[in-house]
């Protein structure tokens, strides 16, 4: 879940990492090994549409955890 023209970016397991958002939108993080679980978070840079929608793929669980994330602004 990256805005157009946005770059992916991977940290390994207990590697500590440094991002520079440069590009305006909603960024969606995920624990590679615990993302069917629900392990994401959001991370909103500038002016983002909140009509934003999640992507197809997202498993059940993450799903919902992304939805309450969005709902009540955590």
């Amino acid at each position: 879940m990256l805005p157009k023209g946005a770059e992916r970016f991977i940290g390994r397991i207990d590697e500590e990492i440094f991002v520079n958002f440069e590009i305006e939108g909603r960024y969606g993080i995920k624990c590679s090994p615990h993302y069917a679980m629900g392990m994401v978070m959001i991370i909103d840079v500038g002016d983002v549409d909140d009509a934003s929608p999640l992507p197809d793929a997202v498993p059940k669980r993450t799903r919902e955890r992304m939805s309450k994330i969005l709902m009540s602004g955590e």
